[in-house]
């Protein structure tokens, strides 16, 4: 009666898992890999980033006028091959294209914000279960030696550069992104110069810097999200979870004891 299967080992599957077995249920996850994270883990690939002021789409008022040229430029961002299958992605390409339109991309921004600042609460709860301080050392989990001692999260802020700063378009963005997210009460973001960008990240050169840039000083990522996948799904296992995997099935009480100890460590460190 109180059973639940959740199918996927990253980190939403992981999450899910461990806010099941919070409020009570019996908790198999099934992950089609040969394990539960690593190296091989579309999870693992991400950036880690937890950004709250990332709800600004892709698709922005103007889009269509600039596409062609991004499309042929062979050192743009942006580079499509010649290919047959061009001719089905139309339709798609022409829904990318009305959602560029300002009120649908208020829209979006207004859904993405709302979205993005349950975000880390919603992990919190998660963590907390698996006995996951992020801001203790990574400890055995960490990749190597070297970084044992530092934490899971790297809280040293974001910056976004910018052509420029001070540009309308610019400021019409920072309005939308500041709205979208709550307002100054929920975002921290300013505005920085030149000198500002390079004094927080002196390695960047000065015409990366010229512009100008916003800084969200609240911004972080993971240092390394296998690092986070691994004590996430230990944890799990030390709450009495099982894991099947596309290799067999492992049992919780195959690691429990040592996931445990490993886990309480983390967490009062």
């Amino acid at each position: 009666k109180n059973a639940a299967v959740v199918v996927g080992g990253g980190f939403v599957g992981l999450s899910s898992a461990l806010h099941l077995q919070r409020s009570g249920f019996r908790v198999t996850l099934m992950e089609a890999g040969e394990r539960v994270g690593g190296r091989q883990s579309a999870s693992n690939g991400n950036a880690g980033t937890f950004a709250q002021y990332a709800c600004i789409p892709v698709q922005r008022p103007g889009l269509w006028a600039e596409a062609p040229g991004m499309i042929v430029n062979p050192r743009g961002a942006l580079r499509i091959a010649p290919s047959p299958h061009l001719v089905r992605m139309m339709p798609w390409a022409l829904g990318f294209l009305a959602a560029s339109e300002p009120d649908r991309v208020r829209k979006t921004a207004f859904a993405l914000g709302s979205i993005l600042q349950l975000a880390e609460d919603g992990y919190k709860g998660a963590w907390e279960h698996a006995g996951i301080d992020v801001d203790g050392p990574m400890g055995k989990y960490a990749p190597n030696d070297a970084t044992r001692s530092h934490a899971f999260a790297a809280r040293n802020g974001y910056i976004l550069l910018q052509n420029d700063v001070h540009a309308r378009g610019a400021r019409e963005t920072a309005t939308l992104r500041l709205d979208a997210s709550g307002g100054p009460e929920r975002l921290r973001m300013e505005a920085i110069d030149a000198s500002g960008v390079l004094e927080l990240e002196p390695s960047l050169s000065e015409r990366a810097a010229r512009g100008g840039a916003w800084w969200f000083e609240d911004g972080w990522f993971v240092r390394d999200p296998a690092a986070l996948l691994d004590a996430m799904r230990d944890g799990f296992e030390a709450n009495g979870g099982e894991i099947r995997t596309g290799s067999g099935r492992r049992r919780s009480s195959s690691s429990s004891s040592s996931s445990s100890s490993s886990s309480s460590s983390s967490s009062s460190s």
